[in-house]
């Protein structure tokens, strides 16, 4: 549970090993409740929650992150809106 909350609190510069970690930390504790029928479901519950959902940001953040920097490289390589890219082959339509 640490981890996932860690994940979604101070894991926002890089929440994808946090949330890993707090996943696999979950399901382990699943596990070992299951054998030892101890208390702490809900820790290793919400540990798996907080894991996913830190998980999905940082895919979303990556993801988005990929198009903003691949539009803005490509619009500084003049493929911008408006503009057809000049190969250098002469005229395009005869």
């Amino acid at each position: 549970m640490i981890t996932g909350i860690a994940a979604l609190t101070v894991g926002w510069v890089i929440p994808l090993p946090f949330g890993i970690a707090a996943v696999i930390l979950g399901h382990i504790g699943l596990v070992q409740v299951k054998k030892t029928s101890e208390q702490g479901r809900t820790f290793a519950i919400t540990g798996l929650v907080t894991g996913y959902v830190s998980i999905a940001i940082g895919l979303i953040v990556t993801i988005l992150a990929v198009l903003f920097f691949g539009a803005l490289f490509l619009g500084g390589m003049g493929y911008g809106y408006g503009h057809m890219p000049d190969f250098g082959g002469g005229m395009m339509f005869p």
